[in-house]
């Protein structure tokens, strides 16, 4: 069976605005800013668009950090269909642990330099954090039990509302991308959708 997939990173969050917000509060409780909901407000409509008509249960995942649920009920509440909330903890964001206070956030950093920068390498894994890898195991599983559960039940239409780093890998996985390709990887915009399929 074939599953569609619409993968949505959360909308714009204070962190986004200010990445030293990371240093501040804690990853998991970071909030959306008014922009970030407005955002989210537009993806609903689109998804309203992309499955009007459709007929068929529509399933919505969410990660269980607070921009992401935010983000995920705004979705929801602004569908002209039913559905509900599933929050699935694989969907979090990379912990980023002691990376918090190793990295300087208000540099942005070109591919190749990402490429290049030990403390972002792909393996590179901060105390009480994950590495990049990590989260492509986390990935990995979450595909694995969304293809059994999307089977079992006969679903063929998930939203899947996520985080930056979670989305790339998961990504990686349904395009057969190499670790060494991820720093080259198109990036993703807060409450872009992005479309993908599963199967035949």
């Amino acid at each position: 069976m074939k599953i569609n997939l619409y993968l949505v990173r959360h909308g714009q969050s204070v962190a986004n605005l200010d990445h030293t917000e990371y240093m501040r509060t804690d990853d998991s409780l970071i909030a959306l800013t008014d922009v970030g909901k407005e955002q989210c407000v537009l993806a609903a409509k689109d998804l309203n668009w992309r499955l009007k008509d459709n007929g068929e249960t529509v399933v919505l995942c969410s990660s269980p950090y607070a921009r992401a649920i935010s983000s995920a009920e705004i979705i929801q509440s602004n569908l002209d269909f039913d559905t509900s909330i599933y929050i699935v903890d694989e969907l979090r964001e990379r912990k980023l642990g002691s990376l918090v206070s190793e990295i300087d956030w208000s540099v942005l950093l070109t591919p190749q330099q990402i490429a290049e920068n030990p403390k972002l390498h792909w393996n590179y894994r901060p105390k009480n954090g994950e590495s990049y890898a990590d989260t492509y195991t986390r990935a990995q599983q979450f595909y694995n039990d969304l293809v059994g559960s999307c089977t079992q039940h006969k679903i063929s239409h998930v939203i899947v509302v996520s985080h930056y780093v979670f989305l790339q890998t998961l990504i990686m996985i349904l395009d057969n991308i190499s670790p060494e390709d991820w720093p080259y990887m198109e990036p993703i915009d807060n409450a872009e959708i992005i479309f993908k399929t599963i199967g035949k």
